[in-house]
């Protein structure tokens, strides 16, 4: 594929960006969103804003010296099945950003009230950026055959902070899927509207920026470039921030795609 990415006149200058591609759907009717509204889960206060998503944000507060299990949330049979196979990339968008330092995040999973998952956790809470970015996580530790639907999953948000007590204020989880295709473009300058756009062509195999006709490097791309593949629906998820770390619901990125067919001899 060869993606282009600009910003439309009067948005928000874009800096650095995830996109999670090629979730497969070989089923029709067989979406399942990709996102948990923190309001969904069990635990916490929920605070109305119109500047959040769905509207609403989460208010965790807790003390202590140990691990505090914040919220937890119920991941369905339909969610786990279709994603058993696949490896995702969890991204919790903070609505407002922290005043404490020294907050560690981590995701728990349990299966019938017993823990099968802990992901490393974030050594210190990015307190000048909203996405806090984990390793990417496997809902199926061993992996399953898929002959019927997967049990469901229960996911956990658990903090360790330093200070006697800290509050956090959750938006949402989001999953990027980045099993087959994923990239990151690292901001060196940010892109800038609304004549500057960045092209990521896998057939050249490069990223570059374009601003007024010129060529520049606005952005290092890292992970492997984006392909369709035949008889499949896919979809691609796009997570995105600000230069100053921002990542708000009214931000605003324009893609074109383009496509190659190539052929793969035996």
């Amino acid at each position: 594929m060869r993606l282009e990415f600009y910003v439309p006149e009067g948005a928000v200058s874009i800096g650095d960006f995830h996109l999670g591609g090629s979730f497969e759907i070989s089923e029709a009717g067989s979406f399942q969103p990709m996102t948990l509204e923190a309001e969904q889960g069990i635990g916490g206060t929920t605070i109305a804003d119109v500047r959040a998503s769905n509207g609403k944000f989460q208010r965790y507060s807790w003390s202590g010296s140990g691990w505090a299990n914040l919220a937890s949330w119920s991941l369905s049979s339909m969610l786990v099945s279709k994603l058993a196979s696949q490896t995702v990339l969890p991204v919790l968008r903070l609505h407002n950003l922290p005043s404490q330092t020294g907050i560690r995040l981590r995701f728990v999973l349990r299966q019938q009230g017993v823990k099968v998952y802990e992901s490393p956790p974030i050594c210190s809470l990015q307190t000048g950026k909203s996405g806090q970015i984990f390793s990417p996580m496997h809902l199926s530790a061993g992996g399953l055959p898929g002959l019927n639907y997967a049990y469901g999953l229960n996911l956990s948000l658990e903090a360790l902070q330093s200070d006697s007590s800290a509050s956090l204020d959750v938006d949402d989880i989001i999953f990027l899927p980045p099993q087959k295709c994923y990239r990151f473009y690292q901001s060196l300058c940010g892109l800038e509207p609304p004549r500057s756009s960045l092209i990521d062509d896998s057939w050249r195999e490069q990223t570059w920026s374009l601003k007024e006709d010129q060529e520049l490097k606005t952005h290092l791309s890292l992970g492997r470039a984006m392909s369709l593949f035949p008889g499949l629906e896919q979809r691609f998820y796009l997570f995105m921030s600000s230069p100053a770390g921002l990542s708000a619901i009214d931000m605003t990125m324009k893609v074109r795609a383009w496509y190659r067919p190539v052929t793969v001899l035996p």
